[in-house]
């Protein structure tokens, strides 16, 4: 099932917000953003509030700009966010805040003793790949740590564990592209049935198991 989010930030950081919506979305995310989902004609004040209560996720984008900001529309969502957030079961997850940047979140309480600074953020200013790792771990896109493919022996040019059609002589490993947990990996490879210049292409959708071992689910030529 593809999970659904919603990204709240403030204007000055909308490329920082597009850049992680495009990097969600890759690994399988339907993202909303309010300069793509907010239509012409809309009530947008609604279609904010309406997508708040049904995506499945809340992203909040914090950054030294949002702090810096005396008024801004991102705290009317937020405000709307923690009203959804206190209706949800407390281990839900569903309220996720990010930092573009080192800042304060704003202490707005969510509970009795409790703020939004009492949950769990993800900092993408250091390391931004494996901040978009720790949210796609969060909102299900992958599952657990992921199993890296081993190198190529020098028995053969096909990684180890991968098993490659039968009429297949000799294969090459190309470029990998993940979906969620299942990589597609393409493959070039030659057959008996071609002639020595002719290389078929096709490519191997696999997905990760625990261990080395990397089990074929499907083929496509």
């Amino acid at each position: 099932m593809t999970p659904t989010i919603f990204l709240s930030y403030v204007r000055e950081n909308q490329a920082l917000a597009q850049r992680l919506k495009q990097d969600l979305m890759v690994r399988g995310a339907k993202v909303w953003l309010d300069t793509h989902d907010l239509k012409p004609g809309v009530l947008w004040k609604h279609e904010i509030q309406k997508a708040i209560k049904n995506y499945d996720y809340f992203l909040a984008c914090f950054s030294a700009e949002s702090q810096a900001r005396m008024r801004t529309w991102m705290n009317e969502e937020l405000l709307l966010a923690i009203g959804e957030l206190r209706l949800r079961p407390i281990d839900s997850a569903w309220f996720i805040p990010v930092k573009f940047s080192p800042c304060d979140i704003p202490e707005y309480p969510i509970g009795p003793g409790e703020t939004l600074g009492a949950l769990q953020h993800v900092e993408l200013y250091d390391d931004w790949e494996a901040g978009v790792k720790r949210i796609a771990i969060s909102v299900g896109l992958v599952q657990g740590p992921e199993q890296v493919l081993p190198e190529t022996g020098p028995s053969g040019p096909l990684a180890s564990g991968i098993t490659p059609p039968e009429d297949y002589l000799e294969a090459e490993i190309g470029e990998i592209s993940t979906r969620g947990n299942v990589d597609l990996v393409n493959v070039e490879a030659r057959s008996p049935e071609t002639p020595d210049n002719i290389t078929a292409k096709t490519s191997l959708k696999i997905r990760k198991i625990s261990g080395s071992n990397i089990r074929i689910t499907n083929r496509r030529s």
